[in-house]
């Protein structure tokens, strides 16, 4: 079985509010597995209003993603709304973008800004593909 943890980082605009330590396990068979295994919080007075309804961390960032929905003419909809994806091809394709406010989800291995991939800026399209 090999491991592989990546860590994401929850943005608010640029600031940087927490790291999400995504791991991926793959089996001998080839069965890929992805959980959050973590959350550090950076920044407590920036999180999203639904990661403080409780001490579950995971818990209440997984609810806060998937309350984040795209609207269907937004670029990648299709694979975004597909209801065999999982949250983490949520992640990647949409980085947890919203019109509603400014929040986000990055790589650490990036330095994207939220000027490069707001999608105020972007009309509505970026990808990831962490």
């Amino acid at each position: 079985m090999t491991k592989n943890i990546k860590k994401l980082i929850l943005k608010n605009r640029d600031r940087d509010v927490a790291v999400v330590y995504l791991v991926t396990k793959t089996k001998s068979n080839s069965k890929v597995i992805q959980y959050i295994d973590d959350i550090d919080i950076i920044d407590e007075k920036y999180l999203p209003l639904d990661m403080k309804k409780s001490n579950q961390v995971v818990a209440n960032f997984i609810y806060w993603v998937n309350s984040r929905r795209a609207p269907n003419h937004r670029e990648n909809s299709s694979q975004i709304l597909n209801p065999n994806a999982t949250i983490f091809d949520f992640l990647n394709i949409s980085r947890a973008l919203s019109l509603n406010d400014t929040f986000w989800i990055a790589p650490k291995s990036e330095n994207l800004t939220w000027h490069e991939c707001n999608l105020y800026k972007n009309n509505g399209s970026v990808g990831a593909n962490y």
